[in-house]
């Protein structure tokens, strides 16, 4: 162990001054108003979650009982519990706490019948005093909550003026006026989610006794010098009760056996909050950087800061971040650009947009579900993904797992698509929000960037929902806000990031003439009419922070979740979940443009799949082709593409790559490719007599040259081999896309009859980029074959992998997988057979002695489907 220059004191430390009663492991009563409903439940929990697992009510995702359990969100519900107090809890401690990690939403909170605190936000921590409410003996706590679709209501009264958005689209079937509380925002329903207005205490509630204030959070600033890193920590403490000298210790841990050891004296006062700053120095040479995904390592090292009462420990990484916003050029007018560089290294940022996985708050932390889809996320590429603002600020195992994944976060702050009140109360609870949450999470090497809503901006300037009719008004609560109050916030505690005020912005005022603006800041983009397979209908934005289009979840998934006699396409209660505006009649009109129609809901599960994953494929290829390209327009130097969404809150058609039940889409193979660390991508000209072939290398390349194939094939004349190849030796460049060649296939091929094929390898053979594709006609036009694909083998390679064996007659496209609800997913899904015969991995999340891998079927492109004769359709237009 090593000591560094600080002041070195001794201090006798009382483990016994501190004592923390979990009021996790006591019993409570939830009961209604009339007590008409009384139960023992647990915490953290809430009322729908108690009531499920009571059997009071039967599976809330189920058929349509997000509207047929809305009641419970329209009663006020009380939690009670009994604790313990000793006549040396009182005298030993100075300070007793009562500490609330997460209280859903709107609640009065009383101790032994004194009101205590009034709460009004479930993303602030509350830790009022207690102990001198307490007494010998038996204790109790009351926490009365009220419905937050009332109290929403009632706000909403009180205001003096509409604050839009007020209420969602019937279709969502939701609540009005959620921006009113600080609340999960999707809790009262979204395009992609059911309403389930929930309260309860979704994070652990503690009391604490001690003799000094507790550690509430640890800022760390990693700041290079010449040989050296320099460590500024801002220690926060909570309120204390007494006056008195301690010390900090701060441990640095290079490793299990070996620390570092820094020791500062310092003075604690009798006040509410307090902060103390500290730094040391470390060696340069002995750390070793923290990288995103695909760039390097992501090295964390441990820090242990401790008080005579207190302790707190951090993982941290050393990186530096900027986000790069320079002018293009001198001339104003051609923009600026919008990246980020991590440890001098420009990333491009690939991944996707992530919303809460869950409805109810209090199951959000889970890890067997959180953290499976992250680490899905990285294996399909993923360096970034974006936080959006109308979920909550994720449990602390999310961040951490992002960290040891290189995964960099983009933090929203909790405002999303609506206008938000400005009263006192609101900016009040929202101040306390914005320090307690930033202080938390700033010390996370994942997180590179601070947005202050999701798309409020745009709904401002773009008049969403009205807006235009007092703009003025609005803008200046806008400002006052995200500008006026939120922005000082952030920048005082954590100087090391930038913020950014919305999320689309081009982030140089405000409020933008044009928050979407391609060549400033990010942009959103979606397009349900164009043809989604067609690279040309996309933007050349410098930063796209999100795009998508819808597919349906897996069938076993679907099924799960719908009344045995409502599993067609059109039924009822499958038009129930879907909540986009006429979204299942662009799903279909989608499919339409460029694959066969079917009416059975399996075969438009698949091609809902196949045109998601072709969409995405065309549009991010193009973000990832414009890296290093300055259009004439002055469009280009795209560099991020961050797909909406990752994940889903139940089973509906959405727009994630991976459905509730965890089963991977179609889209998040095709991620795999399209976000590999190399890619060739094709790119056809307007006049579709050219093909450019294009190399895109994100880092280092794996080799300095490699032989590029270019392959033509004739539908019509297909025998497993191309009738025309082309190969060329290509020298690969760092971290840039360039045009490898241009083939003029107008000469050879260029209609429905034609496909054709790219790859990428080293000398010695080895693939450095995925097989890409490109099909010259829509595919109901093209003269594909008929063909039939089998599973021939299937065998065990050990507990939890085997290999298939698959054996096409002719070329069959999208060959499919299905697990049938077996948990795991396979090394390549959703391919083409090119080949006879081909070998795909599978990868299970259960021992493979307790599946049935007979269960396993595979389906591929036909040229018609059988149309059953299911009641007529009907849309949500």
């Amino acid at each position: 162990m090593k000591i560094y220059g600080a002041l070195l004191f001794f201090v006798i430390y009382h483990a016994s001054s501190l004592k923390v009663i979990d009021l996790s492991l006591q019993s409570w009563h939830l009961y209604n108003m009339n007590r008409t409903i009384d139960m023992i439940t647990k915490v953290p929990g809430g009322v729908y979650s108690s009531m499920e697992d009571a059997s009071m009510i039967t599976d809330i995702l189920f058929g349509n009982n997000d509207v047929r359990f809305r009641w419970i969100a329209k009663e006020n519900w009380n939690y009670f519990t009994k604790f313990q107090i000793t006549k040396e809890d009182l005298k030993n401690h100075s300070s007793i706490f009562l500490v609330l990690h997460g209280v859903d939403t709107i609640a009065d909170v009383f101790i032994n019948d004194h009101l205590l605190i009034r709460c009004n936000n479930m993303f602030v921590r509350y830790s009022p005093s207690i102990k001198s409410f307490l007494t010998v003996g038996t204790n109790n706590i009351t926490i009365l909550f009220s419905s937050p679709i009332r109290e929403a209501r009632k706000l909403a009264s009180k205001v003096g003026y509409k604050i839009p958005q007020t209420c969602p689209p019937s279709v969502f079937n939701g609540e009005c006026h959620v921006n009113m509380l600080r609340k999960m925002q999707a809790s009262f329903a979204w395009d992609w989610g059911p309403a389930f207005p929930s309260m309860g205490l979704w994070k652990k509630p503690e009391i604490i006794m001690s003799h000094g204030p507790q550690i509430d959070s640890v800022v760390v600033r990693t700041i290079p010098e010449e040989n050296v890193w320099r460590m500024n920590l801002t220690v926060w403490f909570g309120p204390s009760e007494v006056e008195f000298d301690d010390q900090l210790t701060a441990d640095f841990y290079w490793n299990d056996n070996e620390k570092s050891k820094f020791i500062f004296p310092v003075h604690i006062k009798k006040v509410n909050k307090q902060k103390e700053d500290i730094s040391f120095t470390l060696p340069k040479n002995n750390i070793t950087l923290w990288w995103p995904n695909g760039y390097g390592t992501q090295q964390l090292y441990k820090i242990e800061v401790s008080s005579e009462s207190s302790q707190k420990i951090v993982n941290i990484g050393f990186r530096t971040v900027s986000l790069i916003q320079s002018s293009v050029s001198e001339n104003i007018s051609d923009g600026t650009l919008f990246y980020f560089l991590i440890n001098g290294q420009k990333i491009f940022a690939k991944g996707s947009n992530w919303i809460p996985s869950h409805v109810l708050p209090e199951k959000l932390s889970d890890a067997n579900r959180v953290v499976p889809l992250l680490e899905a996320g990285a294996a399909a590429h993923f360096n970034m993904i974006r936080i959006w603002g109308g979920g909550v600020y994720e449990s602390d195992m999310f961040y951490e797992t992002c960290d040891r994944l290189g995964i960099m976060i983009w933090q929203d702050l909790m405002f999303a698509c609506s206008m938000y009140p400005v009263t006192d109360d609101f900016l009040e609870t929202v101040k306390i929000e914005v320090e307690q949450q930033i202080q938390r999470l700033q010390h996370h090497p994942s997180v590179v960037v601070w947005a202050g809503n999701n798309e409020n901006e745009a709904a401002l300037k773009q008049n969403w929902y009205g807006t235009s009719s007092n703009f003025s008004l609005y803008k200046s609560d806008y400002l006052k806000l995200y500008v006026e109050t939120i922005r000082p916030i952030v920048e005082a505690i954590d100087d090391t990031r930038r913020y950014l005020v919305s999320s689309p912005s081009n982030d140089l005022e405000d409020i933008s003439d044009n928050p979407q603006d391609t060549l400033n800041g990010d942009v959103h983009y979606y397009n349900y009419i164009n043809d989604g397979w067609n690279y040309l209908i996309y933007p050349k934005p410098r930063f796209a922070s999100e795009y998508g289009i819808q597919s349906l979840p897996s069938y076993h998934c679907l099924r799960a979740a719908l009344p045995l006699n409502q599993t067609y396409w059109g039924s009822y209660f499958y038009e129930h979940r879907q909540h986009a505006p006429a979204g299942n009649a662009d799903i279909y009109y989608q499919i339409m443009l460029n694959l066969p129609l079917s009416k059975d809901i399996k075969d438009i599960i698949y091609l809902s799949q196949i045109n998601q994953a072709m969409s995405m494929k065309a549009e991010s290829e193009r973000y990832r082709r414009l890296k290093s390209i300055l259009l004439d327009s002055k469009e280009g130097y795209t560099m991020g593409a961050l797909y909406w969404q990752l994940d889903d809150i139940w089973q509906a058609p959405s727009w994630s790559s991976i459905d509730y039940c965890g089963q991977w889409k179609m889209l998040h193979y095709f991620a795999g490719e399209f976000f590999a660390p190399v890619i060739v991508s094709p790119e056809i000209s307007v006049d579709r007599e050219t093909m450019s072939i294009y190399i895109v290398v994100d880092g280092y390349a794996p080799k300095k040259t490699a032989n590029l194939t270019f392959n033509m094939y004739n539908w019509t004349n297909l025998n497993w081999s191309p009738f025309k190849k082309i190969t060329l030796q290509v020298e690969l460049i760092d971290n840039e896309s360039f045009l490898a060649t241009k083939i003029p296939i107008g000469q050879y091929c260029k209609d429905k009859k034609c496909f054709y094929t790219t790859s990428l390898e080293a000398e010695d053979g080895v693939q450095i980029a995925p097989e890409n594709f490109y099909f010259y006609t829509p595919l109901n036009t093209a003269n594909y074959p008929d063909t039939s694909v089998e599973i021939t083998k299937i065998e065990k390679l050990d507990n939890h992998t085997a290999k298939l064996s698959l054996k096409a007659e002719n070329h069959a496209l999208f060959v499919w997988l299905d697990l049938n609800g077996i948990k795991g997913n396979f090394s390549k899904n959703g391919f083409h057979m090119f080949s006879p015969k081909t070998e795909v991995l599978f990868h299970s999340k259960e021992d493979l002695d307790s599946v049935s891998l007979s269960e396993i079927t595979v389906t591929w492109l036909k040229k018609t489907y059988y149309e059953i004769n299911y009641p007529e359709l009907t849309w949500n237009v």
